[in-house]
């Protein structure tokens, strides 16, 4: 779980800044991608939601 709250941090700081640069912006589409990823992972395998 732990790492998925240290990615939900991540995402939320790049969007929060990705006015800044269009490589930050892409960099928060990857980083809530791979969240999305590793929750799926986590509910099929563990149960977890």
């Amino acid at each position: 779980m732990r790492v998925i709250c240290d990615t939900q941090l991540r995402f939320e700081f790049y969007q929060s800044h990705s006015k800044m640069s269009k490589k930050l912006e892409k960099v928060s589409t990857i980083l809530q991608k791979d969240m999305e990823c590793i929750i799926r992972v986590m509910e099929s395998c563990c149960g977890i939601v």
